[in-house]
């Protein structure tokens, strides 16, 4: 580190407590600089989701929940597929559903399915946005 002699220099005291203030925030501001740059630095981002794979989890979850599957015994199904719905949550009953569209965006996939569901009451319909990402497991989630 950089010492300044503030006596042979004719600095006084305060001029010193300065010096070490300004010194001490520019090691702190050079080393922010350097996690910083290290974090943009990281390798690429993550695979991007196999729509058909993700296609395949949905409607597996999906066909599950039709068939009056809870939400837990859904999950101790393999391979596993992390899905979560609301209304399945809730107890609501999926009657029937239609996958009507499909894309990858971005990293992941995104999945169009008109729902027809019973929840104490008459049947209603909805259309709903999936998010699927691939990772160790599958994740669906609504897209709200």
């Amino acid at each position: 580190m950089l010492t300044l002699d503030t006596q042979r220099i004719g600095l006084g005291k305060s001029m010193k407590m300065r010096c070490v203030k300004a010194s001490k925030y520019l090691a702190f501001s050079l080393g922010g600089a350097v996690v910083w740059l290290s974090l943009g630095c990281s390798p690429s981002l993550p695979p991007k989701a196999d729509v058909k794979q993700c296609r395949e989890a949905l409607t597996r979850a999906l066909d599950a929940w039709v068939a009056g599957q809870s939400p837990a015994q859904f999950k101790l199904q393999v391979p596993a597929v992390d899905f979560s719905d609301p209304t399945w949550d809730r107890g609501g009953k999926l009657v029937r559903y239609q996958i009507v569209n499909e894309q990858s965006v971005g990293v992941s996939a995104r999945f169009t399915v008109d729902l027809a569901v019973a929840e104490k009451g008459p049947e209603r319909k909805r259309t709903i946005s999936y998010n699927a990402d691939v990772g160790s497991i599958i994740v669906v989630r609504p897209d709200f």
